[in-house]
């Protein structure tokens, strides 16, 4: 079967000719129960995943993200993450990720952000950031049995990987989440500098050589990461 021929929406081939499909996952996702009624770690899984692909997010950008510091304005979510792994003039900066709504609520990373903080809001929580206790942050995910103790990256990155083996054949170790949602973004016909901005990458050089999971492009430039349309597929900060 040639590239061209699985290049459908969440399918590609990657450099190693390794067939991938989210489909598992998307189907996964639309076959459980609705984000209230999942257990709050099942839930804090699909977030992490969800946030990973559509907003690039490493488990660390997950865990250094400020709750205090994000918003939602209309249907746009706005995560600020305080001193991620980029820096600007060696200098530690506050990172921004823009997320849209999905039309499909069931795979819709707003929402489920949204739902999470419905449950765990009311234990929100000041703890020092792990890489300058001189500063604080109020943490997004906490651990389930205790919401008043945040769940370290570790644990973002078991919560990712255990959604993302419902897809990764056998064998193969999961990819990294913002190396897969770039990818698909790309084949999905988003330009490359949407991306780069997502991503917060400085050229296209370092998406392509370190990221950019397969070179196929899609024909299909309506199609989004996530395999149906967006209202809004990504907003990108200015």
């Amino acid at each position: 079967m040639s590239a061209m021929e699985v290049n459908t929406p969440g399918r590609f081939v990657d450099t190693k000719h390794q067939i991938y499909s989210i489909d598992p996952v998307l189907t996964f996702f639309r076959s459980s129960p609705n984000n209230q009624a999942l257990p709050l770690t099942e839930l804090a899984k699909k977030l992490s995943w969800l946030l990973g692909v559509c907003g690039f997010m490493r488990p660390k950008d997950i865990f250094c993200t400020d709750i205090s510091k994000s918003d939602i304005v209309g249907d746009k979510l706005q995560l600020a993450v305080v001193f991620p792994k980029e820096k600007r003039g060696r200098k530690r900066i506050i990172k921004y990720v823009h997320l849209s709504r999905h039309k499909d609520l069931a795979i819709c990373p707003v929402q489920a952000y949204i739902d999470y903080r419905s449950r765990t809001k009311t234990a929100d929580i000041s703890v020092p950031h792990p890489k300058d206790k001189a500063h604080s942050i109020v943490p997004l995910l906490r651990n389930s049995r205790k919401l008043t103790e945040q769940v370290v990256s570790t644990t973002i990155s078991v919560y990712m990987n255990t959604i993302s083996r419902l897809f990764v054949p056998k064998g193969t170790r999961p990819s990294k989440l913002r190396a897969l949602g770039s990818t698909l973004a790309a084949m999905a016909g988003v330009p490359i500098p949407d991306i780069m901005v997502q991503g917060n990458w400085s050229s296209p050089r370092i998406f392509e050589k370190h990221y950019r999971l397969s070179s196929v492009i899609s024909n299909n430039l309506s199609v989004s990461t996530l395999g149906i349309p967006l209202e809004s597929h990504m907003d990108m900060a200015p």
